[in-house]
């Protein structure tokens, strides 16, 4: 199993946004694109993946896209923002499935970071190179903005990794971090 954790720092934390200028909305559009990597293959969705958005704010929010239980996904930006939007329209404090395989509620980096079964591993362009991704790798990458010092807090025991010499958008940087961890496997699902 796979987990990738995106943390959006400016992204909003409720449905009142527009689908007509993700970029303008927080930067949804990277948001959009990185779930877009996370599960989506050329024709069919990545069971083996979890992808984690957290939405950063006065009570962050979390949304979580379940590979094996997701339906409908498509792979345009407008299309993923409308199931974000969709799910944010739903959100409480405990999680709630907002659509199939779409959960959300308002929980943390640290609490996410919690739940996930693996090795921590951040992609940050600082880091060590990753010779071999770990066998259940939970991947943690921001959007634009560096990371916080809260953000530092919840994975200050993780390892920081590098994908290559050239500093990559969070969406290449997953689609990368994917494909080293595909290579390893010995059959394709």
């Amino acid at each position: 199993m796979r987990d990738f954790v995106f943390v959006a720092h400016e992204a909003p934390t409720d449905a009142g946004f527009s689908l007509n200028s993700l970029p303008e909305a927080g930067r949804l559009d990277l948001l959009c694109r990185f779930v877009n990597a996370a599960l989506l293959t050329s024709h069919g969705v990545r069971g083996d993946t979890t992808a984690h958005v957290v939405i950063r704010g006065e009570r962050d929010v979390t949304v979580r896209f379940v590979g094996d239980e997701v339906r409908g996904l498509n792979p345009d930006e407008r299309s993923i923002a409308g199931v974000v939007r969709a799910a944010l329209d739903e959100r409480t404090y405990y999680e709630v499935e907002a659509r199939a395989g779409v959960y959300v509620a308002e929980k943390t980096l640290a609490e996410v970071l919690e739940e996930t079964d693996g090795e921590t591993v951040v992609l940050h362009e600082e880091g060590e190179a990753l010779a071999e991704p770990p066998d259940s790798p939970t991947f943690v990458l921001s959007d634009h903005l560096d990371f916080t010092d809260e953000d530092e807090t919840a994975f200050e025991e993780a390892r920081r990794v590098s994908l290559g010499p050239v500093a990559l958008h969070a969406d290449h940087a997953t689609a990368v971090a994917q494909n080293r961890c595909d290579v390893g496997k010995t059959e394709y699902d």
